[in-house]
């Protein structure tokens, strides 16, 4: 039926056919074949409920105008046909759409950008129909998945992390402590990280971007499997991240020499300093007094909220990296932290004019270069009372920000970070402690100072260019 206009006209589009190729971990186009059919599906939420035939076939009609498939775009129309059969495995109400992509004239619908079209289709019916609004498509956000290969080649290899998993949270860490460029480098490779420089064509003085690797076992035979910091988060690129980090002729070739380094297999020289208390109560009363000023970020601001959820993010990031939690604690950090961190990764952002350093610098660096202390609870509880309150007040954020689905994600995300790090088992010591705290009103032995009441300044920026991010083909 829907192959009727392709058929009578004699036009068969072809298009490349594309196989995951496991030697080399890239997908390959082995051969050409027939490539006719468009196909996506709509889905809602599970907690959304079910929609009526009818508002269903309104949805599908709207979305295939939106899509250009029809005679609202100007253009022969295509066939399709819209199936709804019931809920999906995990109980949402959802349709499938297939069209034939050959128009009643003999031209095709245009392939281009339809992921990204589909998307502000979804958004425009969202809205028109009171469905849920997807809150990154609206503002702007999107993340990088775990593929299907990564989720299984984890599995086969008994990781409860996919590599790229692994690696975000080690290099935001690193990200998070580092006070230049060569600090950055030196700390993703502290943390048992290759990386390495893509340099400018012709240069080994002009660096671009990077990738990194985990360094793999030789008797597995595990093929090592590079990512570009694009590939891991958004927020990670060599670009933003120098938006963090001041420019100067020293640090410049400090960064270089650094680069070289890793470009060259040089070892890396762990810095590890022994644990010093003062230090880590020096640091969590600079956390204290930012707290204030971390609550009032403008929420309006969506570059500054973005960049205060990544301070967060990186501080979560390097805790995991603490030499004293065990294999159970550290994953609970590092899953929290790669949550939180989907929600700092703007699709386009200006760029910063000037640097910015934040009590969450300092606090990461001594998580990765302090070597392992000995049991400190009064230290664990502290750090649990600053996250626990950074957290919420990020979380009332995107509330003013009109973003409670985010907000609700946000705390969703770290709940089981906080419930396991309050659990009695973990650590009777730091149980008592915390019933003490609660009873004196102090939140651990280090005492909290009066907020200070000056106003938070986020790094200035250019004014945002307007760009329509690109979005999944759900509501």
């Amino acid at each position: 039926m829907i192959d009727r206009y392709m058929n009578v006209l004699s036009e068969h589009p072809t298009g490349a056919i594309r196989n995951f190729n496991p030697e080399t971990g890239t997908t390959e186009i082995v051969d050409r074949g027939p490539n006719h059919v468009w196909h996506c599906s709509l889905s809602l939420p599970p907690r959304a409920g079910l929609l009526d035939d009818e508002t269903w076939r309104k949805i599908a009609q709207d979305f295939m105008d939106e899509m250009g498939f029809t005679e609202a775009s100007g253009k022969p129309p295509c066939r399709w046909v819209a199936v709804r059969h019931g809920t999906s495995k995990n109980g949402g109400d959802h349709i499938h759409i297939a069209a034939n992509i050959v128009r009643a004239d003999g031209t095709k619908w245009s392939r281009w950008w339809d992921w990204k079209n589909a998307g502000r289709a979804c958004n425009t019916l969202e809205h028109k129909y009171g469905l849920e609004v997807i809150e990154s498509r609206e503002h702007n956000r999107g993340a990088r998945a775990d593929t299907p290969h990564e989720l299984n080649a984890a599995k086969r290899a008994g990781r409860p992390e996919t590599t790229r998993a692994m690696l975000e949270t080690r290099v935001r860490a690193a990200a998070a402590g580092a006070a230049n460029e060569a600090e950055f480098v030196r700390s993703v490779r502290e943390l048992g990280v290759r990386i390495r420089p893509r340099f400018a064509k012709g240069r080994t003085d002009v660096v671009l971007g990077y990738s990194v690797a985990l360094h793999t076992d030789a008797a597995t035979a595990e093929a090592t499997r590079w990512y570009s910091g694009t590939s891991l988060a958004r927020d990670l690129t060599l670009a933003r991240l120098r938006g963090r980090w001041a420019v100067t002729p020293e640090g410049a070739q400090a960064a270089v020499d650094e680069w070289r380094a890793a470009w060259r297999g040089e070892p890396a020289r762990r810095r590890e300093r022994p644990y010093d208390a003062r230090a880590f109560q020096a640091s969590a009363q600079a956390l204290r007094a930012h707290r204030d000023a971390f609550s009032r970020i403008d929420p309006t601001d969506p570059v500054a909220l973005a960049d205060a959820t990544q301070d967060l993010a990186g501080l979560l990031s390097a805790a995991a990296m603490q030499p004293d939690l065990d294999a159970t604690q550290a994953r609970e950090y590092s899953r929290a932290a790669r949550a939180l961190g989907r929600h700092a990764q703007l699709k386009s952002r200006p760029p910063r004019l000037s640097p910015t350093r934040t009590p969450f610098t300092h606090a990461a660096r001594l998580f990765l270069t302090t070597s392992k202390p000995k049991s400190d609870a009064a230290r664990a509880a502290a750090l649990l009372d600053d996250m626990t309150a950074f957290a919420r007040s990020l979380a009332n954020l995107h509330r003013a920000a009109q973003q409670a689905q985010t907000a609700a994600m946000i705390e969703r995300d770290l709940a089981t970070l906080f419930a396991h790090a309050n659990s009695p088992a973990l650590d009777p010591q730091l149980a008592r402690i915390k019933e003490l705290a609660a009873a004196s009103g102090s939140p651990s032995k280090i005492g909290r100072p009066s907020p200070t009441r000056t106003p938070y300044t986020p790094a200035p920026h250019a004014p945002r260019p307007v760009d329509r991010p690109t979005h999944t083909p759900h509501l």
